[in-house]
């Protein structure tokens, strides 16, 4: 259930959710030590997610304002985005190019280079993978438990003894 602007400010108040709020999934909380993701890393494609406000307009946030919302420098910033880009897990589990998120060119009008867009395809591929994952043992699990079919629980028949 998507939470409204409403719910929200009841939760947190208006003054904390008058610039807005960003929308997470939690798979991405619940699934982060199977992605092998670090706090940072996360914390990160939080950011990132920050700036998506529309599905087929990707984020572009800059280093310089990553790096000052987190409070670190942009070279970390970088660093993580590298990782972030080459992670080897979704590779290894499911055959993907490696990465969580793909750094995309920008290109200013007067032929300068403006920030790069994030897509994050690659992220929602490898939640969808661990959703599949979980989906598919759960039935396996339920194909594996006999089922007892209700004509042969025992019944109970009660009898009144005549003195």
């Amino acid at each position: 259930m998507q939470p409204n602007t409403r719910a929200l400010e009841e939760r947190w108040g208006s003054a904390l959710t008058h610039r807005g709020w960003t929308a997470v999934p939690n798979l991405l909380l619940e699934y982060q030590g199977r992605l092998q993701l670090k706090d940072q890393e996360v914390i990160l494609l939080m950011h990132i997610m920050k700036f998506w406000w529309e599905k087929n307009k990707l984020p572009y946030p800059s280093v310089k304002t990553l790096a000052k919302q987190l409070g670190k420098d942009e070279r970390s910033v970088r660093r993580s985005l590298k990782r972030l880009e080459e992670h080897p897990y979704p590779q290894e589990a499911w055959g993907y190019t490696p990465g969580y998120l793909w750094r995309e060119k920008r290109d200013k009008a007067d032929g300068g280079r403006d920030s790069n867009a994030f897509n994050l395809v690659p992220l929602k591929r490898a939640l969808k993978a661990l959703v599949d994952e979980e989906v598919a043992a759960r039935e396996a699990k339920q194909q594996r438990q006999p089922s007892i079919p209700s004509s042969s629980k025992p019944r109970i028949r009660l009898s009144h003894a005549k003195n």
